[in-house]
């Protein structure tokens, strides 16, 4: 057992390897107790929500880690294309109301044969591995404009789906963003870069302008406090209520008092809040430099590998992670607006997870090729 052990082990960087357990880990603890209140109240319950992460995200997602991070990750260069494909097909289900499901009035979801996920989720990786390989074919002739412009389309592509058919407008802004962190890797000139960055900034912008509920989320952050406690601004003061709590030490584990409903999504997109409530400023701490370490030592990885296509899959990844951590994390404080961006590892939700195993199963098989 142990010999099969050290076989799996071998070659792989332990810094992503320790990484990556600790996420799992602390990404467990702290769902038990965050979801455990609104978990007993709708299935009488307190273990839930942590049983169902566990059950259909964790576990599978453990063996698909191990999978991912002993198949050779050149291979994916062949099916990068029809993946995209395939993927983008699902997404557009949410078109179909017989497959499509609402919540909290946002038809994100997809439900197929009693089995329900969110296929934005799906296609986080498979807009990165595409674009890895594209990044990495057109290297030499990514500034003609034909190249760049179908480039260009299949990232306009994506985010047009997700923000259009999904109303995911966090979502098109991390698809995005990963993208252009990839692209600034390339050799694309910098005159490019920025009128991409002025036009991605514009049709952010506009698209919150055209919703009355973004234009409202952003009424509020920038009037600087929230007037009205029952309604707009209630989620983020109920944010920093809780995170202002948790002092240096924390009130103590598993004793929130912000997670009896008066915080929303506390399993969720608040999850952060009830940590930092029950954690502290030192668990706060403690999780930052886990999130840290790991994003920079892909970014390491990065600048050790020679192969371009596993290059722009480790800073698509390292760009993925910082900015939906930044997202979760910068909305609970109010660095931002509300986002609904969940916290990779930690939130509830078993599509997440599958997804940040397997790519973290693909980013362990690049750190074996690594100098």
């Amino acid at each position: 057992m142990k010999t099969r052990s050290k076989e799996f082990l071998q070659g792989i960087d332990p810094v992503i390897l320790i990484s990556f357990g600790l996420l799992i880990l602390f990404g467990l603890v702290i769902l038990q107790t965050a979801s455990s209140v609104v978990s007993f109240l709708e299935y009488k319950d307190p273990y839930h929500y942590f049983l169902q992460q566990l059950i259909k995200g964790v576990i599978p997602g453990i063996i698909l880690f191990i999978l991912f991070a002993k198949t050779p990750y050149q291979w994916l260069r062949k099916v990068t294309f029809i993946g995209f494909l395939i993927i983008l097909c699902i997404n557009c289900l949410v078109f179909i109301p017989s497959f499509a499901t609402t919540v909290n009035g946002a038809t994100r979801w997809i439900q197929i044969g009693g089995f329900s996920f969110q296929p934005s989720e799906l296609l986080k990786l498979a807009l990165l591995l595409y674009l890895a390989m594209l990044l990495a074919k057109f290297k030499k002739s990514i500034n003609i404009p034909s190249t760049l412009f179908f480039v260009l389309g299949v990232i306009g592509l994506s985010v047009g789906i997700v923000v259009t058919g999904q109303s995911n407008l966090s979502t098109g802004i991390l698809l995005t963003g990963i993208s252009g962190g990839m692209l600034f890797q390339s050799p694309l000139k910098l005159r490019y870069l920025g009128v991409l960055a002025l036009v991605g900034i514009v049709g952010a912008i506009l698209f919150i302008r055209l919703e009355p509920y973004r234009w409202e989320r952003a009424v509020i952050y920038m009037q600087g406090q929230e007037q009205d406690k029952t309604d707009k601004g209630y989620q983020i003061d109920q944010s920093l209520i809780a995170v202002g709590s948790g002092g240096l030490m924390g009130v103590g584990w598993s004793q929130s008092r912000q997670k009896f409903l008066y915080l929303p999504e506390a399993k969720t997109d608040s999850i952060f809040a009830i940590f930092g409530e029950e954690a502290g400023l030192i668990g706060i701490i403690i999780l930052l430099s886990i999130f840290t370490v790991t994003i920079l030592r892909i970014i390491w990885l990065s600048a050790n590998i020679k192969d371009d296509f596993a290059r722009y899959i480790l800073i698509g990844a390292a760009t993925w992670l910082s900015l939906q951590i930044f997202f979760n994390i910068g909305a609970t404080i109010k660095l931002i607006p509300v986002t609904g961006v969940t916290l990779p590892f930690i939130s509830y939700g078993s599509t997440s997870i599958l997804i940040l195993c397997v790519l973290f199963g693909i980013i362990a098989n690049i750190s074996t090729h690594r100098k």
